[in-house]
């Protein structure tokens, strides 16, 4: 099966891209829906994006939350870019996670630039251009996604790309393990707090561990 490069956007307009290993371009939108109550169009959202995918073929790249971001629409972001994962991982898929500095740098070689300074990069380097931001930002998603399964056959791969790469593909997001999360303090089974919540006399757990143990 020919593979699948996927780049997803999320917000109130959630761009969305998908092109083949030869860059014919499968999908190429802005997802939303006119229902404004949330969550379902969030959900409305993440189910038209897993409808269009296939486990067998495709990668994914999706953008992360834009965290020194402020006003009335990032609720909204982390909200869908939430369910849009949380429906991915429910199907069984695996994706990156993309900062928006490294998306920007890849398209640009700058992780600060605006979205006006990415037009005219994006467009010389790989001959896109798209009236949506949202669309663009998932094309390159996309073309991250391509670089990683490629790498060095990635064509005329330039050193900032690269970088880009190797980050995402190093990124905590991206792993497949984590570390265990340890209990507060005050759920150890030897916590006075503990013994006042299951209505012990504090210790006696612990008296009786020891009295096992011989």
């Amino acid at each position: 099966m020919t593979v699948r490069y996927v780049g997803i956007d999320p917000s109130s307009m959630t761009g969305f891209f998908i092109q083949d290993e030869k860059g014919k371009i499968i999908v190429e939108t802005d997802l939303f829906y006119t229902y404004r109550k949330d969550p379902e169009r969030m959900i409305y959202i993440a189910e038209e994006i897993v409808r269009k995918l296939n486990i067998e073929t495709d990668i994914i790249c999706i953008e992360n939350f834009s965290y020194n971001s402020v006003g009335q629409s990032i609720d909204y972001q982390y909200g869908v870019g939430w369910i849009i994962r949380e429906h991915l991982h429910n199907a069984g898929f695996k994706y990156y996670d993309v900062s928006p500095k490294s998306l920007k740098k890849f398209a640009t070689g700058n992780g600060n630039a605006s979205k006006k300074l990415m037009v005219e990069p994006i467009e010389k380097r790989w001959g896109f251009k798209h009236p949506s931001d949202n669309v663009t930002d998932a094309f390159i998603l996309s073309e991250i996604a391509k670089a990683i399964d490629k790498g060095n056959e990635y064509e005329k791969l330039k050193d900032h790309e690269k970088q880009v790469v190797k980050v995402v593909k190093s990124s905590i997001l991206n792993k497949d393990e984590w570390k265990e999360v340890k209990p507060p303090p005050w759920m150890n089974p030897r916590s006075k707090y503990y013994f006042k919540r299951e209505g012990l006399e504090e210790g006696s757990n612990f008296k009786e561990e020891k009295q096992q143990a011989k």
